[in-house]
C-alpha cells in the first residue's frame, strides 16, 4: 500500500504541475498585468495550493477533490508520521491518478479511454495484494503476562562491553557509570 500510495503521489503531482502550466498559467499570459505570470509561475504554490485553485477554476470537479485531498493528507501522514495508508486511501489515488491523466490528455488534444485503466483497479481490498499489518492501537500489556524479553544489545560504553571503546577526535565514547 505504501508503495503504491508514494508512487502514485508523484505522478499527480506531475500531472498537477502540467495541468496547473497548460492551464493557469497559460491564462496568465493573455493578461497583461505586470508580475501576475510571475507570481502564479513561483515555487510558492505547493501541490494543495495549485489542487485548490484548479479546483475553483473548474479544472478539478467536486468528486476529484475530494479523492485528492484524501489521497494528499494519506501521502502526508505516511511521509510525516510514518502511517501505513488504507486501501481506501490508495484507492483514492489511484483514481485521481487515472481522473488526472485524463483531463491532461484532454487538455492536449489526446482521446483517452479511462476504462481500459479503471477495469484492473480491483473494487475491494479482498481482491488486492493483503495489506502490510496495522496497528489499530495500542495496548498495554501487563507485567506478569510477559514471559520473556529479548535481551538489549550491549554498546559501547555498557558495563557487559568487551573490547575497546572507539574513538574519534570531536566524539568521545565513556562507559557508563551506574
Amino acid at each position: 500500500m505504501r508503495e503504491a500510495l508514494a508512487m502514485c503521489w508523484i505522478s499527480i503531482e506531475q500531472l498537477i504541475e502540467e495541468i496547473w502550466n497548460s492551464t493557469l498559467i497559460n491564462e496568465a499570459k493573455l493578461v497583461n498585468i505586470p508580475n501576475r505570470r510571475k507570481f502564479l509561475d513561483s515555487q510558492q504554490w505547493n501541490v494543495a495550493h495549485k489542487i485548490e485553485m484548479l479546483y475553483q477554476k473548474n479544472y478539478i470537479m467536486d468528486n476529484d477533490y475530494k479523492l485528492l485531498s484524501k489521497a494528499r493528507i494519506a501521502r502526508n501522514d505516511f511521509i510525516h508520521k510514518g502511517l501505513t495508508p488504507t486501501y481506501e486511501a490508495v484507492h483514492s489515488a489511484i483514481v485521481s491518478l487515472i481522473t488526472l491523466l485524463e483531463k491532461n490528455s484532454s487538455l492536449n488534444g489526446i482521446n483517452f479511454e479511462r476504462a481500459k485503466l479503471e477495469k484492473y483497479i480491483p473494487s475491494e481490498i479482498a481482491e488486492s495484494i493483503p495489506p502490510t499489518y496495522i496497528q489499530k492501537e495500542n495496548k498495554e500489556i501487563p507485567a506478569e503476562n510477559i514471559l520473556f524479553w529479548r535481551a538489549r544489545k550491549v554498546l559501547p560504553g555498557d558495563k557487559d562491553w568487551v573490547g575497546e571503546i572507539e574513538t574519534f577526535e570531536d566524539i568521545t565514547l565513556e562507559p557508563l557509570q551506574n
